[in-house]
C-alpha cells in the first residue's frame, strides 16, 4: 500500500466524515466549535492522506506564524488502525520533509486520545507538561539534524 498526500477535495471530506476516527472528531470539538459547522474556507491548504484508491486515512495542515512556528493539525479515520505500519512509515517520512519549512512546529493533544499520545510519542514529540488546561498536552518537533 502507497499513501500519499493531495489537496483536499470535497470527495476527500465526505470519505473522510465516514470513516472519521470518533475520538478524533471529539478532540478538534473540544474547543466547543463542531467540526461540520466550519465554513470551507477555514480548510485553505487542507491535505489528504490517502491510498493509491483515493481513501483517505487523515487530513490537516500546518499554519504557519512569522517565526518559522508551525501549528500542526491532523484527524484521522479508521484507516490508520487498520493499516498501522503502512500510515507510521510514511508519516515519519511526512515529518522530515516539514521539518525542512520550519524550525518547529507543534499543538497540542488531547490527554484522552491515546492512539494520537502514543503516535506523537513514537514520531519523537517533545512534550511540555505545563499546560493551561488539563485536558491537553502540548508538543512539538524540530529538526535535530540542523542544530
Amino acid at each position: 500500500m502507497k499513501l500519499h498526500i493531495e489537496p483536499t477535495t470535497i470527495k476527500h471530506l465526505l470519505d473522510f466524515l465516514q470513516n472519521v476516527r470518533p475520538l478524533d472528531i471529539q478532540e478538534a470539538e473540544l474547543e466547543g466549535i463542531k467540526f461540520t459547522d466550519l465554513p470551507l474556507s477555514e480548510f485553505d491548504n487542507c491535505q489528504s492522506l490517502v491510498d493509491e484508491d483515493d481513501n483517505v486515512f487523515a487530513i490537516g495542515g500546518v499554519v504557519a506564524d512569522m517565526d518559522g512556528y508551525g501549528m500542526v493539525w491532523m484527524l484521522c479515520t479508521t484507516r490508520v488502525e487498520q493499516h498501522k505500519i503502512a500510515f507510521l512509515r510514511y508519516t515519519k517520512k511526512l515529518l522530515k520533509s516539514t521539518l525542512g519549512y520550519y524550525t518547529r512546529i507543534g499543538n497540542k493533544a488531547w490527554v484522552e486520545n491515546k492512539l494520537h499520545i502514543d503516535w506523537l510519542t513514537w514520531m519523537g514529540a517533545d512534550w511540555c507538561e505545563k499546560t493551561d488546561d488539563p485536558r491537553f498536552r502540548y508538543f512539538s518537533f524540530k529538526d535535530k539534524e540542523a542544530q
